[in-house]
């Protein structure tokens, strides 16, 4: 129609359970690309898939809420409503603090003093404060407690070159090992991360950790083919896009 600012918008790919390859969370990060061109936005719908659907879950049973967050877009593009944001928060910064003695011991409930011992174990406790551009609240997904699954969907990574792809979950994987789980045959192996809470700005989520090998790389948060989300904004509730991010410490 030869408007190069005709506004477009546009819903990224959504959950598909069983298939975790990488292959969907790739396809996601490749659509945000599109979000540096002008007057075009995109809507996150990862979050509102049903795992126990009739139809397939990467059809979202619940249209009436991506089309409440479409028309949030339109409101913006169309109509020029500048306070709308383009979508729900989106990452500023995460960094990494390393814990001390005043912090009192956390990772899941592990034996009291791990943290102290982490000259003679290998082991490093600390804080990892993610700032967002909005206010956000967490919420439940699927009925879960947050945090209580998938750590919230955040995930760590080591800075071995060529693992800042941020849709390798499965394949040629370097996401941090805790060596809490010797046998990884009977308990998940990757590291866990606690999510502790929104801090007292609004825009900081606090997330705790313990790990052991490699330095921290990355942070990411749901880049899964079928992710936990959830961190939302407190005005329209819509879900943060999935983010990889390089870690500041």
């Amino acid at each position: 129609w030869k408007l190069p600012k005709l506004p477009f918008m546009f819903v990224q790919v959504s959950a598909w359970p069983n298939h975790d390859a990488g292959i969907i969370s790739g396809i996601r990060f490749a659509q945000m690309s599109a979000l540096k061109l002008d007057a075009v936005e995109m809507v996150v719908a990862a979050d509102i898939a049903d795992p126990a659907g009739a139809y397939h879950p990467i059809h979202p049973p619940f249209k009436q809420e991506v089309g409440r967050r479409l028309g949030l877009l339109g409101d913006k593009l169309c109509r020029g409503n500048v306070q709308i944001p383009g979508s729900g928060p989106k990452v500023l910064s995460a960094v990494f603090d390393p814990w001390d003695a005043t912090w009192g011991n956390f990772h899941h409930g592990v034996g009291s003093g791990i943290c102290q011992t982490t000259s003679a174990t290998g082991w490093r406790c600390g804080g990892i404060r993610v700032k967002f551009d909005q206010k956000i609240v967490l919420r439940s997904q699927y009925g879960l407690q947050y945090g209580m699954s998938d750590g919230g969907g955040f995930s760590l990574w080591n800075d071995i070159m060529g693992d800042n792809i941020p849709g390798a979950t499965s394949v040629g994987s370097r996401q941090l090992t805790s060596n809490s789980c010797l046998d990884c045959r009977k308990c998940p192996c990757f590291q866990p991360l606690e999510v502790v809470g929104v801090l007292e700005d609004g825009y900081t989520l606090q997330l705790n950790t313990t790990y052991v090998s490699g330095n921290i790389g990355y942070l990411k948060y749901a880049f899964k083919d079928y992710p936990t989300m959830i961190v939302y904004d407190t005005i329209y509730g819509r879900p943060a896009m999935p983010f990889n991010i390089s870690m500041s410490k």
